[in-house]
C-alpha cells in the first residue's frame, strides 16, 4: 500500500522490511526532473537548473476570443562553464485544455541573442494540442553569460490561443487549463548529445468578463436636465 502509513512493525520479517523501504524508495525518487540525464562532460547543475517556463504574467486565455502563451528560455550558465545551447527545438503541449493554436500568431524576441527568423510550429496531436518549433537548422545559440544576470540570453515565444469548436462560450471555465512545454538543444559541453527539460504543468490564467450594473436617475421634479442623472437620486416634498 504506497499510501499507506503503516510499516513493519519490529518483529516483521527482514524481507517484509526490505520490501517496504523498497516501495518507499520507489516513491520519492519518480520525479520528472531529476531523472535528466546530464551529459558526463558538462556540469551537474545542468540537471537542475531553470531552463524554461511560461510566464503567466502575460500568458491568458479568454472565454470568447483569443488570449497569449509566452515561453521564455535562458541560459543561467556563465560563458566560462562551457554550456552554450544549440540545435534548440521548443514543444508546447496544451494538454486537455481545450485550447488550440491561431494558425500564423507565433512570434519571437529576446535578450543578448541574434533572435532567428519567426518560424510557425509543427502542430499535431489528436486535438491539436501538440506544438512544435524546431530551430536546429535556424543558427540560433543560446550562450552563457558574460557579467552579472543582466547579461542573461533570453528567447522569447509568443503565440495565441483560442477554445476548440468543441468547448461552448463558458467551456474554458471548467476546462483543466493546465499546459506543459519542453526544450531540447545541444549543449556546447557535449558536442553530439542533447538534453532536454521542461516547464512542469502550469494552470493558464482565464481572463472572464466581469459585469457591473450601474442605475442612475434624475428627479425631473426638481428641474434636473437630462446631464444630471445621479446615484444617489433625491426627491423633494410634493
Amino acid at each position: 500500500m504506497i499510501g499507506s502509513d503503516r510499516r513493519p512493525s519490529k518483529t516483521a520479517p527482514a524481507w517484509l522490511a526490505a520490501a517496504w523501504l523498497s516501495i518507499l524508495a520507489f516513491v520519492f525518487v519518480a520525479d520528472p526532473v531529476a531523472a535528466q540525464i546530464v551529459p558526463a562532460t558538462c556540469p551537474a547543475a545542468l540537471g537542475t537548473a531553470d531552463i524554461i517556463d511560461h510566464d503567466f504574467t502575460v500568458s491568458f486565455c479568454e472565454l470568447c476570443t483569443t488570449g497569449t502563451v509566452r515561453i521564455e528560455i535562458e541560459n543561467p550558465f556563465d560563458a566560462s562553464d562551457d554550456v552554450d545551447f544549440a540545435d534548440v527545438v521548443i514543444d508546447e503541449d496544451l494538454l486537455a485544455s481545450g485550447l488550440t493554436y491561431v494558425p500564423n500568431s507565433t512570434s519571437f524576441s529576446g535578450t543578448n541573442i541574434t533572435v532567428p527568423a519567426t518560424v510557425q510550429p509543427t502542430v499535431s496531436g489528436a486535438n491539436a494540442q501538440l506544438l512544435s518549433w524546431d530551430l536546429s537548422g535556424s543558427g540560433l545559440v543560446i550562450p552563457g553569460r558574460n557579467g552579472g544576470a543582466g547579461n542573461r540570453a533570453r528567447l522569447f515565444i509568443e503565440f495565441d490561443v483560442e477554445r476548440t469548436n468543441a468547448l461552448g462560450d463558458e467551456g474554458l471555465v471548467a476546462a483543466n487549463r493546465t499546459i506543459d512545454a519542453d526544450v531540447t538543444f545541444e549543449p556546447s559541453c557535449a558536442p553530439g548529445e542533447t538534453f532536454s527539460t521542461s516547464t512542469g504543468p502550469g494552470t493558464l490564467p482565464l481572463r472572464e468578463p466581469e459585469p457591473v450594473v450601474i442605475k442612475q436617475g434624475r428627479n425631473v421634479d426638481a428641474a434636473q436636465g437630462s446631464g444630471s442623472y445621479s446615484d444617489p437620486v433625491y426627491g423633494h416634498e410634493g
